[in-house]
């Protein structure tokens, strides 16, 4: 399957927040002994949260689009930042648009990195 690759029309602010949460099983034995190992081979649940500030209103809604025809968490490709590897996302948080003044908008996203074939 050949995923869409996310090309918003500016970078995303300075400062974008990522988030690492290793996936792990747990076994806690009665006397207070826990063993601890990753679950499965991709164990990084990383999620980054990008903000795109002063945007046209134009801009804003080609984000969005690309958004919305994402938003049943279909995967896709993107360059979180310059030099980065391009990763694979899903937009499984959602998003928000906020209209700061005429021509002046907002939008921020939460996605996730999955580990797709």
């Amino acid at each position: 399957m050949a995923y869409l690759t996310f090309n918003p029309p500016k970078r995303p602010d300075r400062g974008m927040t990522t988030q690492q949460n290793p996936r792990l099983l747990i076994a806690q034995f009665g006397d207070g002994y826990r063993q601890r190992t990753g679950d499965g081979i991709n164990t990084g649940q990383k999620s980054v949260t990008p903000t795109w500030s002063l945007l046209t209103e134009a801009e804003a809604d080609m984000i969005e689009a690309f958004f919305d025809a994402h938003k049943d968490g279909t995967a896709f490709d993107w360059q979180p930042k310059p030099g980065a590897a391009v990763e694979r996302f899903a937009l499984l948080n959602g998003w928000s648009r906020t209209a700061n003044s005429f021509n002046n908008e907002t939008v921020t996203a939460t996605l996730t990195k999955v580990f797709d074939l």
